[in-house]
């Protein structure tokens, strides 16, 4: 298991769906994070990340599309390919390590206080078995939010 921090933006607003576990209902949070690469070359990483329970509830009702964010997580890889070209994409488990950290909303204001970890209801979206996550695999976004 590899973790990995990291500071983005998100690209567009967090999505929310309850799936159906063993241990019952959770909720899901799924984002996808955008982070400047330093140096002469420069560029963009797309980043998915997946949340759960409270963190999720959180980030949902808390972050929205240019947020500024700090996530800490376990990293996951895949790759696909498509017409030729080899594509590498990358999900962050937040959960596992340290979560998510707000830091700046979209319009620039830094917040003041964290949010309440109180649990929040989220309508079922046709919940399974076991939990899908969306954005693996998901092309990049072609404009950069921010």
């Amino acid at each position: 298991m590899q973790s990995i921090h990291l500071i983005g933006n998100l690209t567009k607003d967090p999505e929310i769906k309850t799936v159906r576990t063993v241990n019952g209902d959770k909720p899901v949070c799924t984002f996808r994070v955008a982070v400047n690469r330093i140096g002469k070359a420069g560029g963009v990483d797309y980043f998915n990340v997946t949340t759960w329970e409270a963190q999720a509830t959180n980030c949902h009702k808390y972050l929205a599309k240019g947020s500024e964010v700090a996530v800490q997580g376990e990293i996951r890889t895949s790759e696909s390919e498509r017409d030729g070209v080899r594509r590498y994409f990358w999900e962050i488990l937040a959960d596992s390590f340290g979560g998510v950290k707000f830091l700046r909303s979209p319009n620039g204001a830094t917040r003041t206080s964290e949010p309440s970890d109180a649990p929040q209801h989220a309508e079922p979206d046709a919940p399974s078995e076991e939990p899908v996550l969306a954005g693996v695999g998901a092309e990049a976004d072609s404009d950069i939010p921010f």
